[in-house]
C-alpha cells in the first residue's frame, strides 16, 4: 500500500468518489466524498474531529435536555401536569438514548479508554442494584461514581420512566435526576477527551482500529442486541421474555435503527458530509477501487432499507436482517480488509 498519494492521483480519487455517488440512491445527493489526504495509514484519525466530536456534542445536548426535563418533572416547577411533564421526560429520554447509540455504534479511542458505553448504557439493567442505589440516596456526582454501572445510566432511567414511573418528590425521582446528571457528566468528559484526541498527533494504527471496531460494532448490534436475546428466549422452556434493549419504553426498533445509523454513516458518508469525510467506502475508493466501493455502498444501502422496513422484533423477521448483516461483516473483514492491507482481530472494545 503506498504511503502517500502524489498530486497527479488526486483527480482519480475525486472520480472514484463520484463513481460511488452515481451508484447510490440514498447517498446520491452527495456531490463527492474524495479522501484527498496524503497518508492513507493515518486518515482514520480524522474521524475524531469529523465524526466523534460533533456526534458527542449532539448527544451531550440531548442528555442535558433529558436532565432538565427530569428536574422539571420531579420538582413540578413549570405548572404542567405530572402527565405532561412525564411525557416530556420520556420523549427527551428517547432522543438522548438514540443520540448515544449513534456515538457508541463504533467504539474507538476515548470511548474504549473511558468505557463510557458501559458506564451510561450497561445492558441489561440489574433492578436489584437500582433499588440499592435509590436507597443510598446519592446527592452529588461524586456519590454517583460509587454507584455501579448495572444500576444507573439509560437503562435505569428507562425503568424509572416506564417500568416503575418515579412519582415527583419521591426518592426514586431524586435518583433519576442524579442518574441523568451522571450521564450528562460522563458524556461531557467524553467530548473533552475527543477534543484532545482530535488535536493530538495521528496514530498510525487508527485506520486499522477503525475497521476492526466497525466490525465489532456491527456484530454487537447483529448478535448481542438483536438475534441472541431472541434465540435465548425461544430455546428456553416455558415463556421467557427476551432481554431486548429498551423494551420497556417500546422503542427497541428505534434503538436498533439508531445504532445502525452510526454504523451506516461510517460505512458510507451520507449526503451533505464533507468531501473528505472518512468512511469505509471512501477508503476503498482511495485505493483505486471505485467499482468495489460502489458495490459495497449499494449493499449498505440495501441493509439500510431492510432496517427501515423492519416492523417487528420477532425472531423470523430479525433473522433475515441478521443474515444480511453477517454478509456485510464478512465482506469487510475479508475482502475490504485485504484490499486495504489491514489486519482484523479482536479487542476489548468489541462490545460489552
Amino acid at each position: 500500500m503506498p504511503a502517500c498519494l502524489p498530486p497527479p492521483y488526486r483527480p482519480r480519487l475525486r472520480r472514484a468518489a463520484l463513481a460511488i455517488a452515481a451508484s447510490l440512491g440514498f447517498w446520491a445527493a452527495a456531490p463527492s466524498h474524495a479522501l484527498e489526504v496524503d497518508d492513507l495509514a493515518t486518515i482514520g484519525h480524522a474521524l475524531y474531529g469529523q465524526w466523534y466530536l460533533p456526534q458527542t456534542t449532539q448527544a451531550l445536548g440531548a442528555a442535558q435536555a433529558l436532565q432538565a426535563s427530569l428536574q422539571a418533572y420531579c420538582g413540578q416547577r413549570t405548572g404542567k401536569t405530572d402527565a405532561a411533564l412525564l411525557g416530556d421526560a420520556r420523549q427527551r429520554f428517547q432522543q438522548a438514548a438514540d443520540a448515544w447509540q449513534r456515538v457508541a455504534a463504533v467504539n474507538m479511542g476515548p470511548l474504549v479508554e473511558r468505557r463510557t458505553d458501559r458506564m451510561v448504557n450497561f445492558q441489561p439493567l440489574r433492578p436489584a442494584r437500582l433499588a440499592e442505589a435509590i436507597q443510598q440516596a446519592p446527592k452529588t456526582l461524586a456519590d454517583m461514581e460509587r454507584i455501579g454501572s448495572p444500576g444507573k445510566g439509560f437503562p435505569a432511567l428507562e425503568h424509572l420512566l416506564w417500568t416503575q414511573p418515579a412519582p415527583p418528590g419521591s426518592p426514586s425521582c431524586s435518583y433519576a435526576v442524579m442518574a441523568a446528571a451522571s450521564v450528562t457528566d460522563e458524556i461531557q468528559g467524553l467530548r473533552t477527551a475527543f477534543q484532545t484526541t482530535a488535536a493530538a498527533k495521528p496514530d498510525l494504527r487508527v485506520t486499522e482500529e477503525f475497521l476492526n471496531q466497525w466490525i465489532g460494532g456491527l456484530e454487537q448490534l447483529r448478535w448481542e442486541r438483536m438475534e441472541k436475546p431472541l434465540r435465548s428466549a425461544s430455546t428456553t422452556s416455558g415463556k421467557k421474555k427476551p432481554q431486548l434493549i429498551r423494551m420497556d419504553s417500546d422503542s427497541t426498533l428505534a434503538s436498533w435503527r439508531a445504532q445502525w445509523s452510526g454504523l451506516r454513516d461510517l460505512a458510507v458518508a451520507p449526503a451533505g458530509a464533507p468531501e473528505n469525510q472518512v468512511s469505509i467506502a471512501g477508503l476503498v475508493a482511495a485505493h483505486y477501487r471505485p467499482l468495489t466501493a460502489g458495490r459495497f455502498a449499494k449493499a449498505v444501502q440495501e441493509v439500510d432499507g431492510a432496517f427501515a422496513a423492519l416492523n417487528s422484533t420477532d425472531l423470523e423477521s430479525v433473522q433475515k436482517l441478521s443474515t444480511a448483516l453477517s454478509g456485510l461483516k464478512r465482506w469487510v473483514e475479508a475482502d475490504i480488509a485485504s484490499l486495504l492491507q489491514l489486519s482484523i482481530g479482536f479487542s476489548d472494545g468489541d462490545g460489552d
